[in-house]
This record gives structure tokens, C-alpha cells and sequence, in this order.
């Protein structure tokens, strides 16, 4: 069965959702492409598109993470679509907090914003957020604002680690919900909008998609949602993996294989690996490698390999807290991002991320890899009730 996504079935059917004249806005990427490989912008080639919208990394996806992204980068021959056109582009990723929200002029040139980001499924990943901070301006204003959903490439069941802690709301976790919260696009922004919004709000659905299907379940050509987001595997341990980012550990950015594999200079991997070789449904292999670009650039790292082995007993959230634990307990070098971090400054990187000051405190107390992979398990009833209210699929 063939799974359709919201561009998908508007593929040559553009004008039977938009007025003639009505103005349009895309908040978008170029990696929002349909099943043969046509981009957005090839949709919606003859429609009366008036503005462009891009999200961290840019509309062309050109930019590395955490770095603002002016307009002119966007609009620059690494996206030869956008730049050989008149269409203006804006960034909704700027040098601040302010820049996530679109700007009064740049509205002036829409009567309706379409949404089509395709995401990874965890808290982190900042689409979703972007996408929801955009819909709640849009629609405050009278405008329009649908979504071309797409699946969640993890599937739609797996939920994993607790939601933030009131007062941990950032950009990586900007309402609060699960790491892994099994929802798309399209659902998140069913269950945060506010129902006085919903009159203009609309969720053009995926087609024959199910919620036990994962990625490899419905396509075999995976396209990076972001610069390092190589493979559908990468997508697989991000949950976990990106954790790492709150420290002065390589994730791996700089190499082939971000997340999937990360160390550091002088990291005795033996005793690592004998910490964690107890994890299910992956393999830890020790490897030596030296990133081209961020943390310790040009350094020679020692470092473990994530192999996940069984999806369906791999935790990667959980494992992810245990590797962190684990690093604290061997290596000296260990410590904590004390860097701003999306933004914020006064609340460290891993709270931000773990949606807690709890984590932070008991790996700082050298608690053991297994006792840590079993806190923040419990999700409330309450926030299990409105994952599932807020479904929009069997």
C-alpha cells in the first residue's frame, strides 16, 4: 500500500485548496519532497506563492545547527530554486528568540501559510516548534494555516521519556510532551493550538499511513531532514544520542555517522564499553575517529559505535541517559555544555533536554549507567490522554 503525504495529494491538485489570487506562504524546506522526488516549490510552481519560510538550518538546509540564519544565506545558489526566483525568504531562525516568530510585514505579503517540514519524531528537533509558534501567529491574525502532514519516521507508538518539567520549556521542547512522543507534524499542532484558533486551521492528512509503520515500512529513500541527519538509523538513536550535545563530548557532527558515533580525546572505551554491554537491542563497538568540524575538530577521538541490533528492544532515550552516566563514571574530561544552548543561558543544556534538573543531579552523584536507565519512565495519564486525543490516525 502506498503511503501518500499531504504534498503528495496535492500534486497536481493545488488550485482545488486555494482560492485563485489567494497569496500563499511556505514554511518549508527543500527537503519536503513528494514520493518522485518533485520539491515544494515544484508543487507549487504555478501557484501564486508569495513568501518563503525557513526554519533552523534554512530553507535550504545549508546551515549547520544552532547557527542564525540570515536571509541571504537562504537565498543563496546552494538553493537555485529560491534564488534564481523574486520570492522573498524569511528566516525564522535568527540571532534570538524573537526571530522564531514570522514578522508583521512579512505576513502583510500572505493571505494563507502552508507548512511541510519533515521531522524525526523526538522533542528535540525544532520543526515542530517552529511550525507551532508560526500557526499561532498566523492564525491570531485572521490568516489560514495548514499543514501537509507527513509520518513520523519512528512510528507512531513508541513513547519514551517524561515530559519537561514546568519552567524547562525552551526551543527543544517548546510545549510539554514526551522525547519520543509518537505523534506528526500535523497531530502536535492539533493538540497545542488553541481551539478559539482552529477555525482557519486545517491538516491536509497522509494517505494509508499507520501508526505501526515506521520509516522502512513505506519507503526505501531516505532524505536527510537536516544536515546531519544522514540515515534513518541516525533518526533511530537521535533520541538518546543527541543528549550529548549538553556536553563536551563528540555526538559525532564532523564525521559520516553523527549520533551513531561519538568519544572523545583519550577515552578509554574498554572500560566504557563494559559499563553499557548490558543495553538491549544494541551493540556498542569500540573505533577510533576524528571530526572534520565541531567538538574536537582535527583531534584524534576513541569512541564507541552505536549498532542498534533489535529496534523494538532498543531504548534509545534510556540508553542515552546510561552512556552519559557511564562517560561521567570514566572519563576525566567528562563535563556539562556551559555554553547558552537554544538560546538560554541560565538553564544548563541537559536540563533543557531531559526536561529536568534531576538528571543532571544524579549523574553529577556518579549514579550507575543501569539505575539511571530506569528514571524518567512515568508518563502521567493525563498527558497519555491528550497523545491520544490529539491522533489523527489508527
Amino acid at each position: 500500500m502506498i503511503i501518500q503525504t499531504g504534498l503528495d495529494l496535492l500534486q497536481g491538485n493545488v488550485s482545488s485548496y486555494f482560492k485563485k489570487g489567494e497569496r500563499l506562504g511556505l514554511l518549508s524546506h527543500q527537503v519536503a519532497v513528494t514520493q518522485d522526488f518533485k520539491s515544494i516549490l515544484e508543487v507549487f510552481r504555478e501557484s501564486e506563492v508569495t513568501a518563503l519560510f525557513g526554519p533552523e538550518h534554512g530553507f535550504s538546509e545549508a546551515v549547520q545547527d544552532m547557527i542564525s540564519v540570515d536571509d541571504s544565506l537562504t537565498r543563496s545558489p546552494l538553493c537555485p530554486e529560491i534564488s534564481s526566483t523574486s520570492i522573498p525568504v524569511f528566516s525564522l531562525y535568527g540571532k534570538s528568540a524573537d526571530s522564531f516568530t514570522p514578522s508583521e510585514d512579512s505576513l502583510k505579503l500572505i493571505d494563507t501559510m502552508v507548512c511541510d517540514f519533515r521531522d524525526v519524531g523526538a522533542r528535540y528537533y525544532t520543526y515542530v516548534w517552529t511550525a507551532l509558534i508560526a500557526a499561532e501567529k498566523v492564525l491570531s491574525s485572521g490568516r489560514r494555516f495548514i499543514v501537509l502532514d507527513s509520518p513520523n519516521p519512528l512510528g507512531g507508538r513508541k513513547i519514551e521519556g517524561t515530559p519537561q518539567e514546568k519552567g524547562y520549556e525552551s526551543f527543544v521542547g517548546w510545549k510539554s510532551l514526551p522525547v519520543m512522543h509518537s505523534l506528526t507534524i500535523g497531530e502536535i499542532l492539533t493538540m497545542f493550538i488553541p481551539e478559539r484558533l482552529k477555525k482557519n486551521f486545517e491538516v491536509v492528512k497522509i494517505k494509508n499511513w499507520e501508526r505501526h509503520m515506521s520509516f522502512p515500512d513505506y519507503s526505501d529513500s531516505w532524505i536527510p531532514p537536516s544536515p546531519n541527519m544522514p540515515s534513518f538509523t541516525t533518526a533511530v538513536v537521535y533520541p538518546g544520542m543527541c543528549l550529548l550535545e549538553a556536553t563536551g563530548i563528540s555526538e559525532g557532527r564532523g564525521t559520516t555517522r553523527p549520533f551513531e558515533v561519538f568519544g572523545a580525546p583519550g577515552l578509554d572505551t574498554y572500560s566504557l564499553k563494559k559499563q553499557l554491554d548490558w543495553l538491549p537491542g544494541v551493540y556498542l563497538r569500540e573505533i577510533s575517529f576524528t571530526p572534520a568540524f565541531q567538538k574536537h575538530s582535527g583531534e584524534l577521538c576513541k569512541g564507541l559505535w552505536v549498532h542498534v541490533t533489535d529496534v523494538e528492544k532498543f531504548q534509545p532515550y534510556h540508553s542515552g541517559l546510561s552512556i552519559l552516566a557511564a562517560l561521567k563514571k570514566v572519563y576525566p574530561g567528562f563535563r556539562w555544555r556551559d555554553k547558552p544552548y537554544e538560546f538560554v543561558e541560565d538553564i544548563p543544556a541537559i536540563d533543557l533536554l531531559t526536561g529536568t534538573s534531576g538528571i543532571r543531579k544524579a549523574i553529577d552523584s556518579e549514579i550507575s549507567p543501569e539505575s539511571v536507565f530506569y528514571m524518567c519512565r512515568e508518563i502521567n495519564q493525563d498527558m497519555l490522554r491528550k497523545l491520544e486525543d490529539a491522533r489523527l490516525y489508527q
